[in-house]
């Protein structure tokens, strides 16, 4: 006995539909009425880079509509998502990026049944893109986090170590003795010592430097060490330095010597890869453009010299540092967690800096400091 389709439950809609070539204006579709759906399913892809807008309106006039959803995608980037309805109609409109001509596909359809989103296997790489009104069965939310399935969101961790045998100066945990107070982009240099570290020695050959631009925008670059006492340029600008990552080595399997990227005179430093251990632990984070930082819980573990952890919110334009926590530390092993669940906006910087107390006595040091965070987009305007 053969089975039926019963096509009732779902209506595909040519008058918001699309497939072709994809004109350098974009495509945008009428106010479409929505019949007796309840949701709507769009589903794109294009060969060059767009943005897709969604509208919904209660009359068929473009004066009344409202915008429910936008998100830029990249070339050949597949997007599906379904929409509850609010209103009596819709409309989709695919914007043309980098206005060069190419493939769109576009479909949108309506369906019936509500209590049903777009979701995923386990461990599928399409993009989860959570539904606000309707179900989803996925993963525990931070798990898919931490293994990128939701894109939008990026988990964060600002790590930093210190290890000093005397740190008798104010400094950020994890940039040798320097404390952090660049408020200005910068050109920015790199400076390995150690004759083993540079493109064909045993130790670090080359490195990758994750950095903020002067336009608040991460950045990441790829570089091949050079051998020498001097500091070289990097060609770049920037405003800070999250992580600098040894991706080659020779024979050692790790850096030889410390490699530090600073300006041009040595008195400031972005990052610190210590000897023999292939990765910067310094304790700073700049908020990169459109996009905040909500900070969930410090954890710190330490002894050493006496004085104090000063967890800070840098205001990077003016220079000035606020408080958001302070914590004692001294020759007796310290561990705690400290539940922070602050928002930080774009442009401030998050740093740690260890403070010695006046006169202390000099005493080996070891602190070890995680941020625990999650990057985030702004909240839309609709």
């Amino acid at each position: 006995m053969a089975l039926s389709l019963d096509p009732r439950p779902y209506g595909y809609n040519p008058q918001a539909s699309f497939t072709g070539t994809f004109p350098t204006v974009g495509y945008e579709s009428e106010l479409t009425w929505v019949g007796n759906s309840s949701v709507i399913d769009v589903t794109s892809k294009a060969t060059v880079a767009t943005t897709i807008n969604i509208y919904q309106s209660p009359t068929q006039s473009d004066n009344d509509r409202k915008t429910i959803f936008t998100k830029t995608l990249s070339a050949d980037e597949y997007f599906y998502k379904r929409f509850a309805l609010k209103g009596l109609f819709y409309a989709v409109e695919v914007l043309n990026t980098n206005s060069v001509e190419g493939k769109l596909s576009l479909i949108t359809a309506g369906v019936l049944h509500s209590q049903f989103a777009a979701s995923t296997f386990l461990n599928s790489r399409i993009e989860i893109d959570a539904d606000t009104t309707l179900y989803r069965t996925g993963n525990d939310w931070n798990v898919d986090m931490v293994r990128g399935i939701h894109t939008d969101f990026t988990k964060v961790n600002i790590k930093g170590l210190l290890e000093d045998t005397n740190p008798n100066t104010t400094r950020t945990v994890g940039l040798q003795n320097y404390n952090f107070v660049v408020d200005a982009t910068d050109d920015l240099y790199i400076y390995n010592p150690n004759a083993n570290d540079n493109s064909t020695g045993t130790g670090a050959r080359s490195v990758k430097i994750i950095y903020v631009d002067g336009n608040d925008t991460i950045q990441e670059l790829d570089y091949n060490l050079v051998s020498g006492g001097s500091v070289f340029p990097l060609f770049i600008q920037g405003k800070a330095v999250h992580r600098v990552i040894v991706e080659t080595t020779g024979s050692g399997k790790q850096n030889a010597g410390q490699i530090t990227v600073t300006n041009s005179t040595q008195t400031a430093i972005y990052a610190s890869v210590e000897p023999g251990t292939n990765v910067s632990q310094s304790a700073i984070y700049l908020v990169p453009t459109n996009q905040q930082l909500m900070l969930q819980d410090v954890n710190i573990a330490g002894t050493g010299m006496s004085g104090k952890i000063r967890i800070i919110e840098r205001n990077y334009a003016s220079g000035i540092n606020y408080s958001i926590g302070d914590f004692k530390i001294n020759s007796v092993y310290q561990q705690l967690t400290y539940t922070i669940n602050a928002l930080i906006s774009a442009g401030t910087v998050v740093m740690v800096n260890y403070i010695p107390d006046a006169g202390a006595a000099a005493v080996n040091t070891l602190i070890n400091v995680n941020i625990n965070g999650v990057l985030c987009p702004l909240i839309d305007n609709f």
